[in-house]
């Protein structure tokens, strides 16, 4: 496995596998899920520098699959983070932070796109 040899390759400071959306890995035929319990059973789990984090929008799909999976993940889960939406004002000054110039009337039109949508 690549991942498995480049991590070889590193130094022993800590290193993050970082999957986002990993719903969309995971297909009728693919087995992803599967050869992740194994990956990390067989080789990461052995190791103390390296952390997974598993993340993406359907956390329906990801507590289904992965938290109450049976499989090869079952009972690796360390911790939980819930990620929240911005408010309109953490909105507003994260913009302004890259210089990006919007009326409070675009900022709230942009944040109640994102966000509302994100709920639908």
């Amino acid at each position: 496995m690549l991942l498995k040899t480049h991590i070889k390759q590193l130094d022993k400071q800590k290193k993050v596998i970082f999957l986002d959306e990993v719903a969309w890995f995971e297909t009728p035929r693919s087995g992803f899920l599967a050869a992740l319990g194994e990956f990390w059973n067989r080789f990461c789990s052995k190791r103390i520098d390296v952390v997974l984090v598993i993340c993406g929008s359907a956390a329906s799909w990801i507590i289904d699959k992965v938290i109450n999976n049976q499989g090869g993940l079952h009972k690796r889960i360390t911790s939980h983070i819930q990620l929240l939406p911005f408010t309109v004002n953490e909105t507003k000054a994260f913009l302004e932070m890259f210089k990006v110039k919007l009326t409070l009337k675009d900022i709230s039109t942009l944040y109640m796109a994102v966000v509302v949508c994100h709920f639908i």
